[in-house]
């Protein structure tokens, strides 16, 4: 796990996997994604300029609904912006990213928000983790809400007797992070002024900032485990 505060951050092995990953706001992981490719595509998904991409968001139980679905075209079309695929043409590669908190009647509220934020989150780091397509970036995930007053603020998920509880406006916000610069590829907006979204922007990516420090936080303690492990094999040769 990450020791960034509020930021739930792990890599669990999955079978049949190329790269793993958990993500979740706050102390335990709220979805997990798995990312296999590029691996032999079926003939009439095959592209001869692209990978095929697919993505399967599972519901804590029960089988994928329309919300399911349209998450897992949510995910699919951000990730597009950070995955290389043209650099692997005639290919599949794959998403399932399953959520752990039950998506029924959660449209459009708080926790909403902050599951739709871990899901992007958690695939992103999966393909992160697998390092098999080329990235242009790595994309970070960030919920917020208005709440009383107007006050704009990054959303954390709530206890289960509260979860139909509704905040006035909110949303997601996604965004790439590259050498060079920073920019949004995903809004996902509900209520609110125009003018409350373009502040919401500015909270997110303080927000996605953060997620973007627990990563390389992360990232740099595996290298360094890596590295001492190869010196001490070099060692015993």
């Amino acid at each position: 796990m990450s020791q960034s505060p509020g930021i739930f951050l792990s890599f669990p092995l999955y079978s049949r996997a190329d790269g793993s990953a958990s993500f979740g706001f706050g102390s335990s992981p709220l979805a997990s994604a798995s990312f296999s490719g590029p691996v032999e595509v079926h003939p009439s998904s095959e592209s001869p300029i692209k990978s095929h991409l697919e993505t399967h968001v599972i519901p804590l139980s029960g089988v994928p609904g329309i919300h399911e679905r349209k998450l897992a075209q949510t995910v699919e079309t951000t990730m597009k912006h950070s995955l290389m695929l043209e650099k692997c043409p005639r290919t599949l590669c794959q998403f399932v990213v399953q959520a752990f908190a039950d998506l029924e009647g959660m449209k459009d509220n708080q926790n909403s928000s902050v599951i739709h934020a871990s899901l992007i989150n958690s695939a992103s780091l999966a393909a992160l983790n697998a390092s098999s397509v080329p990235m242009r970036g790595v994309v970070c995930a960030a919920a917020v809400q208005v709440g009383e007053g107007g006050n704009i603020s990054p959303s954390t998920f709530s206890v289960p007797s509260s979860i139909q509880q509704r905040s006035s406006s909110g949303g997601v916000f996604a965004f790439l992070f590259t050498s060079s610069n920073i920019r949004c590829v995903h809004t996902s907006w509900y209520g609110g002024a125009a003018e409350q979204m373009h502040e919401a922007e500015k909270v997110a990516l303080a927000r996605a900032q953060d997620v973007w420090n627990a990563i390389h936080l992360k990232v740099g303690a595996i290298d360094s485990v890596e590295e001492d492990e190869d010196d001490e094999a070099r060692m015993e040769i």
